[in-house]
């Protein structure tokens, strides 16, 4: 037999051969093409030493769609090149989603990395061992997972992106001058998600902003003066919440020989909220406690 190839993009091996009575050959028939093409190609196929009642030739057809193969990173359907995280409290943390798709037929792996711009500091998903961790400490505000894998043809795997900027120690300061509603930390990274199978190198760009939150208390001390056993003083406590953008929780715990109304609530930017807090005692004596007020779950006190 013989076979004849049409093309240069179309390799046959062998292209020719001889085969006993009963034997059988494998033919290896191969697709090379640099550009996106749809093929239709045949091949002729020369037989002899056949009877005169069979044809001495067949045509083989050979079909293929030839695409570029490439990794796209989706959100909600859509392709994205960035993702926004908005504005966090610090010690907060806020994950987006999204899916990383294979649009060719051969599985693919990947690495993905996150770098602060600027800073020349690669970030992977390993240097946080867990979510808790990475709040505490900071090591790593922006985290992808996973950082390696394989996507499969013509498939998709999800990738998790975390941002969580660490609790906000104040370390010093006066409490007169004290603004933390004006206090904004912006997060700029660049991600990029790379395939050497592709050579391709997928950019993202990851934005988040931290802010601290800001409650303000009026009275900041509570004076009940004089009040007999098992009588009862109020005063009335004025929280507000100073952010302009974000709602802010707060707790109130129980503490000995006071209660409060009401004792935990979430406040609206910039709402106020009126907290009776009364002065009940049991025994004779002299009392002087702090009353704490934690707020945003109870990260801060």
């Amino acid at each position: 037999f013989e076979i004849a190839a049409p093309a240069r993009h179309v390799k046959v091996t062998p292209q020719s051969g001889r085969l006993r009575p009963g034997e059988s050959q494998k033919v290896k028939v191969e697709l090379s093409v640099e550009q996106p093409a749809s093929v239709h190609e045949s091949l002729e196929v020369k037989m002899e030493g056949l009877s005169s009642l069979v044809p001495s030739s067949r045509a083989i057809e050979v079909q293929g769609t030839v695409q570029d193969q490439a990794l796209q990173l989706y959100l909600d359907g859509n392709i994205v090149e960035s993702l926004d995280f908005g504005s966090l409290y610090h010690g907060q943390a806020k994950e987006i989603r999204a899916m990383l798709a294979n649009n060719g037929p051969t599985a693919c792996s990947f690495c993905a990395q996150v770098m602060e711009d600027g800073g020349g500091t690669v970030l992977r998903g390993t240097l946080a061992s867990s979510p808790a961790e990475t709040v505490a400490k900071s090591e790593q505000p922006l985290t992808v997972t996973p950082f390696t894998g394989q996507v499969p043809g013509f498939g998709k795997i999800p990738l998790t992106f975390r941002f969580s900027p660490a609790v906000y120690v104040e370390e010093k300061g006066f409490i007169c001058n004290r603004k933390p509603e004006d206090q904004v930390k912006m997060y700029e990274y660049s991600g990029k998600i790379e395939s050497e199978e592709l050579s391709l190198t997928l950019p993202i760009q990851l934005i988040g902003k931290a802010v601290l939150p800001a409650l303000q208390v009026s009275p900041d001390m509570l004076q009940f003066g004089h009040c007999k056993v098992n009588h009862r003083r109020d005063i009335v406590l004025r929280i507000t919440n100073k952010q302009k953008m974000m709602p802010l929780d707060f707790e109130i715990p129980r503490a000995p020989h006071m209660s409060v109304n009401p004792a935990k609530g979430r406040l609206a930017p910039q709402q106020i909220e009126n907290v009776t807090v009364s002065f009940t005692p049991k025994a004779l004596g002299k009392f002087n406690q702090d009353l704490v007020i934690k707020y945003c779950n109870n990260m801060y006190s």
